[in-house]
């Protein structure tokens, strides 16, 4: 759908409010199927149901209204006792999550928003099971006395299942009564609170529904357009109860309301802050339903303890161009270091010492001389006034050097900071994304009748944002495969001595410069025998080729595209289907990913990722004309080729390396490059290591290790295998980046 400009900034806040609140709400429901009659659960769930409702309904979004208006009357009757937390229950609402967030994405990229009446369709029938189920004798918590007004209606109990004003369709307010009991709310918003301006027309309309509204300070026209809202004074009359008014205000954002009577006339900001000041001593807070509702316990979205008080959201456009001019600093500072370091030997003190030569010279002059050579030797005395004149500048210029130098030292240290304060601001947590495959592992379980746990271990490594939203997949298929041919049904797993639910292990962590994510169950493991079987009769290997490898080589073969050892093939996934596609992704992510099988205990992929994807740590080299560069931890070790004993076979080359016969190739081996050396003389020889594959790269000469900003080939030329990238180096020359993998595979096809 397409928003007005004015507007558009709204409609972005709701999609990322809204996600937040569907990804608390997945984590809820699936507490929930464990325990379906926790009631503080269950209004957890109807308070984010609700704020999402009356979001979607202040920005005419009568789709999401309209649904979540449904889902929350049937929450309001699970809260409430009348219904209780069913199998259907449970599959209709993550279905209606499912649809939220996909209306979240059609938002988001302009679509409109389309209707699924088979869901609400759905949604209505929960209503219709659960009719004829009287609602038990439920406790209720009484709300605190409020001191002065010790009527009946402000010491009434809380009412947790009192029913709520809908916003989508506000009843008419109730006529005023005779002998009603006026009262004024005061409302407290939550500091730097988002979209605090239609809070407040919520709550205004919600109050509407309920009561007449006499008084409102600051004037409802105003209120409605403060981004800066912090309190709310509203007089309402037609006595509305205190427990009404707590109900109605029980909206996402609101951090207290206090009741108090109304005075006589309604009075003006300083007269009503007066009023309330002087009534302080005399007047009890009273806790709005939402803090009791967490009483029992913190909320799933809350849980992390950090406060979002102080914090914004920034576009990852804009950290981009910050990231983008971050990286040209970083080239600016490479450079200035360049000419530091190639100017420096003219500033030597050695090379400074022609002032004694100037003053030998000048005393060999005032000597004897004949008038045959005193013209000669005056015109000398004359030059050697000018040079001693351009030591004496050379000499404040090695001062001034000394300057330049710790000038670019400092800039070396002020653009390092800004380069990590800059990656530090893409950083985010990977939990909320490992989060989600709790949903992922509960529905393909229950479609396969397995038993699953899924552990999650790491959820505060950080990683990019760009990261995180592009490894999403292919950590999605991985669980996926993992459940579906990983795991033996539980009769096996019990055959086997296993417990009969399986484990499936998600984790993060740091290393260096890398995220390491594993993907780990404990199921039946790789068939190495049926791979390769698989693999002799697709003819990617020979039978006699196949008998030799080992399993951890075998293992390699299910990268190829398409291989699979299932006997059929599942809708779910299968053993080898699309995991090209897997390697494919993270590989274009500048990372790394690795199998690990054993018959019978379970299989684990490895992945390694870059902390970002635009500046990385490498080790430059020269070849010939040509600067090459590969991340450093891809680099096992680097050897001296004049120590090798190298040996050619089936015109191959393989060195020997620490007792390893391991393919030796040169940049000439890998790519058409002109601008090699023919006879193959190399310095060193980089040993290069992606997973447990290793390979040998001759380098003319080494240029040491340095921080450099990755411009991807794809946008601007196009995309050659084997290559990672571009960066520019301080001096102004292109160092093409190696793909390590990419390299590796190239080097062993056949030629």
């Amino acid at each position: 759908m397409n928003a007005p400009d004015d507007m558009a900034e709204y409609f972005r806040m709701f999609v990322e409010e809204t996600g937040e609140q569907l990804d608390a709400l997945v984590e809820i429901m699936l507490r929930l199927e464990a325990a379906p009659d926790d009631r503080a659960l269950l209004a957890e769930a109807f308070r984010m149901i609700h704020s999402i409702k009356g979001s979607s309904a202040l920005l005419g979004l009568e789709q999401v209204t309209s649904l979540a208006h449904m889902l929350e009357s049937h929450f309001d009757r699970l809260r409430s006792g009348r219904q209780r937390l069913d199998a259907e229950g449970m599959d209709a609402t993550l279905a209606c999550i499912d649809f939220l967030r996909s209306c979240n994405d059609d938002i988001r990229d302009g679509r409109p928003l389309k209707n699924d009446p088979k869901l609400l369709a759905r949604v209505d029938r929960l209503e219709q099971t659960g009719t004829g189920s009287p609602p038990p004798a439920l406790p209720t918590p009484a709300a605190p006395p409020v001191a002065e007004a010790p009527s009946p209606e402000t010491s009434a109990p809380l009412e947790a299942d009192a029913t709520r004003a809908s916003t989508a369709a506000p009843t008419p307010a109730p006529e005023p009564t005779e002998g009603a009991r006026a009262l004024q709310a005061i409302i407290s918003f939550r500091p730097s609170l988002p979209m605090v301006e239609m809070k407040a027309e919520l709550l205004l309309a919600r109050f509407s529904a309920i009561a007449t509204i006499t008084a409102c300070n600051p004037p409802r026209e105003q209120a409605i357009q403060m981004p800066g809202l912090r309190e709310l004074v509203v007089t309402l009359s037609s006595g509305p109860t205190p427990a009404e008014l707590r109900e109605a205000a029980d909206i996402d954002g609101v951090e207290s309301v206090r009741i108090e009577d109304a005075p006589d006339e309604p009075a003006p900001s300083e007269t009503v802050a007066a009023n309330r000041a002087g009534q302080a001593e005399a007047t009890a807070t009273v806790p709005s339903p939402l803090a009791e509702v967490r009483d029992p316990g913190p909320s799933p979205a809350t849980t992390s303890g950090n406060s979002l008080t102080g914090t914004i959201r920034v576009d990852v456009d804009r950290l981009d161009v910050l990231l983008n001019l971050t990286g040209e600093l970083v080239v600016n500072r490479a450079r200035l270091a360049q000419l530091a370091n190639e100017i420096a030997p003219a500033f030597r003190k050695s090379h400074l010492t022609g002032g004694s030569a100037v003053h030998t010279l000048r005393s060999l002059l005032e000597g004897e001389t004949t008038s045959q050579h005193r013209p000669q030797l005056l015109q000398l005395a004359d030059d050697l006034a000018v040079l001693e004149q351009q030591l004496q500048s050379w000499g404040e210029a090695r001062g001034r050097f000394s300057e330049l130098v710790e000038a670019v030292d400092h800039l070396t240290r002020v653009s390092a900071s800004l380069q990590r304060g800059v990656l530090e601001t893409r950083m985010v947590p990977v939990g909320p994304l490992f989060g989600r495959f709790k949903r992922s592992v509960r529905d393909i379980a229950n479609e396969l009748g397995k038993k699953v746990s899924l552990e999650l271990v790491g959820e505060k490594t950080e990683l990019d944002k760009r990261m995180i939203d592009e490894i999403g997949d292919p950590l999605n298929h991985l669980i996926r495969n993992s459940i579906d041919h990983g795991i033996e049904s539980a009769a096996v797993r019990a055959a086997a001595g296993k417990p009969e639910v399986a484990t499936v292990r998600l984790t993060a962590s740091h290393r260096g410069n890398n995220v390491f994510i594993t993907v780990e169950d404990d199921g039946g493991g790789i068939d190495s025998d049926r791979v390769r079987q698989t693999a002799v009769k697709r003819g990617l290997l020979s039978q006699a080729t196949a008998d030799t490898l080992a399993d951890s080589e075998l293992h390699e073969l299910i990268w190829q595209p398409g291989f699979s050892t299932a006997s059929k093939v599942s809708d779910i996934s299968g053993r080898g289907v699309g995991m090209d596609i897997v390697r494919t992704k993270i590989v274009g992510l500048n990372g790394t990913i690795d199998v690990d099988s054993k018959r019978g205990e379970g299989t684990c992929f490895t992945i390694r990722l870059p902390l970002t994807l635009t500046i990385a740590r490498c080790m430059l080299f020269r070849v010939g004309s040509g600067v090459f560069g590969v991340p450093i931890e891809n680099v096992r070790e680097i050897v001296s080729a004049s120590s090798l004993r190298t040996v050619s076979t089936g015109g191959r080359t393989l060195a020997d390396i620490r007792g390893e016969m391991l393919p030796l190739v040169g940049i000439r081996d890998l790519f058409r490059w002109s601008g090699s050396r023919d006879d193959g003389v190399a310095d060193a020889v980089i040993v290069l290591q992606s997973g447990h594959r290793l390979l040998g790269l001759r380098a003319d000469t080494l240029l040491g290790g340095q921080d450099v900003v990755i411009k991807p080939l794809d946008e601007n030329f196009l995309h050659v295998r084997g290559l990672g990238g571009a960066s520019v180096l301080g001096d102004g020359s292109v160092c093409l980046l190696l793909d390590t993998t990419s390299c590796i595979d190239l080097a062993q096809q056949d030629r």
